[in-house]
């Protein structure tokens, strides 16, 4: 699975352990390691699916951190796209 800002999380993403299991949905394929997100709750996992849906936001957890006056309100929808990147896009593993 791809992401809009993301093309290849399988590779460049912080994934989980082999059978860690989703905070969310229980499932264990495609889990993203949770603990390289920011938030006061603590989460091990999360999937893609998951992720895809913006999940993160009923913990107010975000894979990201985003400066919105690096954004062109002439080109993007501000609020939607730092909402996407923050809450939706897996972290790159660095």
């Amino acid at each position: 699975m791809s992401f809009r800002w993301f093309e290849n999380p399988r590779a460049f993403a912080y994934m989980a352990d082999t059978g860690q299991a989703c905070h969310f949905c229980k499932t264990t394929s495609d889990c993203l390691d949770g603990a390289h997100f920011i938030g006061e709750e603590e989460i091990d996992a999360i999937c893609f699916s998951c992720m895809r849906a913006g999940r993160l936001t009923e913990l107010d957890i975000s894979a990201n951190e985003i400066d919105q006056s690096a954004l062109d309100p002439d080109l993007v929808d501000i609020e939607l796209v730092s909402n996407e990147i923050a809450y939706c896009t897996p972290s790159v593993r660095v």
